[in-house]
């Protein structure tokens, strides 16, 4: 998907003399990333192919102290079993505040997790509240019984976790 797009030109009035197309290319499982940027390479007409690079973009900014990290961005896709401890301990928080069993899954939009399960290969699951289809729209919102109700999770799961991790 195009998330951005910027032109080079002397003056607003004068015909551009070269552009920048910024794509979002998500992966999902099996899939690499030379796979994702060679599909995107092979978008570009053959007889512009020389004219035309594709990059992938880099962090190397730096932080409001001065530090710089820098990192590719590039986020592989992740999922955890069912059997993991991690979400077998938020199943067992789900059911000891709420007494119910919710269904495991993947959400339609991107998390931090990308990074800590992707990259870093720190365990992670996914909670939050609010419904998923309005998370990084336009209309974004979160009803307050969600929130507390994710802070009551966020308050028990470590507890849960610990016991897992003892077992």
């Amino acid at each position: 998907m195009v998330t951005d797009m910027q032109t080079s030109t002397a003056s607003i009035n004068a015909v551009p003399d070269g552009f920048t197309i910024f794509i979002v290319r998500r992966l999902t499982f099996g899939e690499s990333k030379e796979q994702a940027v060679r599909q995107v390479q092979e978008l570009v007409p053959g007889y512009l192919r020389n004219q035309v690079s594709v990059e992938e973009l880099f962090y190397d900014d730096p932080s409001y102290t001065g530090f710089v990290y820098p990192v590719e961005k590039y986020y592989p896709a992740w999922a955890l079993e069912e059997s993991h401890p991690v979400v077998q301990a938020g199943q067992e928080t789900i059911g000891q505040l709420w007494n119910e069993t919710r269904p495991t899954g993947k959400w339609s939009f991107s998390t931090n997790g990308t990074y800590r399960a992707g990259k870093a290969k720190i365990s992670s699951i996914g909670f939050g509240a609010g419904d998923e289809i309005y998370a990084h729209t336009t209309m974004d919102q979160v009803p307050l019984n969600d929130v507390v109700a994710a802070t009551e999770f966020y308050t028990l799961f470590p507890k849960m976790l610990s016991e897992k991790a003892r077992q």
